[in-house]
């Protein structure tokens, strides 16, 4: 987004990162890398609780639906596992709003969680250049370098537009999904729309604003819901879940809710990200704030 600061900016737990985005990017979302973080878990805790109560944590952390839920889980593992008393762990709870999906993914990250697509920039670039090069050898290897990344674009580039995604679906919404995303952002549509038919709705309450539905999955016994809300002036549809608002990609849930509540046979416009489609480099497209938002 040229002229504009940035949403969010991942980064590792770096302090000197942390003053300097705040000071320089204010109303910028600083994120930490959750892979850095996780990976520190099997240097900070003991290992035989390691072992025993990771996945737990695992659990707590990607799959908690709301900060509540969050806080009432790991607290429960932290007195269970008798690691109460561990300050790294107590430091990365109070941390929480920075890093845990559940207090971070109301606000667009494209999808990304971990600083690891800049450190795979940085292998890339390691390929061609070293710090034995001179500052000649520099600029040729670099330029050889981007050439490389640019000629692996127009590729993609050509295959997005001359290749249709093979794919095989009962649903309109497919074959207009597979016209407008990219191949890499259809897969990713494609599976939560191939996920649509395993879930029912129950309609939890309404007002004069909106309806609220409780999204379950068929054939599962205690599932857990997914909260739905229907803003009926807008005609949009969320999801608890967040998919949509970090990624810009609509959920199952959402996608379900819109077949088979809505009856809606084609994506809207309003689910549909500029950035993610075959025609993002066309044009400038602003959302309502004037902001570039491909």
């Amino acid at each position: 987004m040229p002229g504009d600061a940035p949403r969010m900016i991942i980064t590792d737990q770096d302090p000197t990162m942390t003053k300097a985005i705040s000071e320089v990017l204010p109303q910028t979302f600083h994120r930490y890398c959750s892979w850095h973080i996780l990976n520190k878990f099997s240097e900070k805790i003991d290992p035989g609780k390691y072992t025993r109560y990771y996945d737990e944590f695992q659990d707590c952390i990607w799959n908690s639906k709301n900060g509540d839920e969050f806080d009432a889980r790991w607290t429960t593992i932290v007195e269970s596992s008798g690691l109460s008393d561990n300050g790294w762990l107590q430091t990365m709870y109070d941390i929480r709003s920075s890093w845990v999906p559940a207090y971070v993914n109301h606000i667009f990250s494209a999808g990304m969680s971990s600083s690891q697509r800049a450190e795979s920039g940085h292998a890339f670039y390691k390929r061609f250049v070293s710090k034995e090069n001179t500052l000649s050898d520099f600029m040729i290897q670099f330029y050889r370098a981007v050439t490389r990344q640019r000629h692996m674009e127009l590729i993609e580039d050509h295959v997005d537009i001359n290749e249709k995604p093979n794919f095989d679906s009962p649903f309109e919404m497919a074959d207009q999904m597979a016209r407008v995303y990219t191949h890499e952002c259809f897969k990713e549509f494609y599976e939560q729309l191939s996920q649509c038919c395993s879930y029912r709705f129950e309609l939890s309450h309404e007002n004069d604003m909106c309806m609220v539905y409780i999204a379950l999955r068929k054939k599962m016994e205690n599932p857990k819901g997914r909260e739905i809300i229907y803003t009926k002036d807008s005609g949009f549809v969320s999801c608890s879940c967040k998919k949509f608002e970090t990624a810009r990609i609509p959920c199952r849930h959402i996608v379900a809710f819109l077949i088979f509540i809505l009856h809606v046979d084609r994506l809207p416009d309003q689910y549909i990200l500029k950035r993610w489609t075959k025609s993002a480099k066309g044009e400038t497209v602003l959302d309502d704030a004037g902001v570039d938002n491909r």
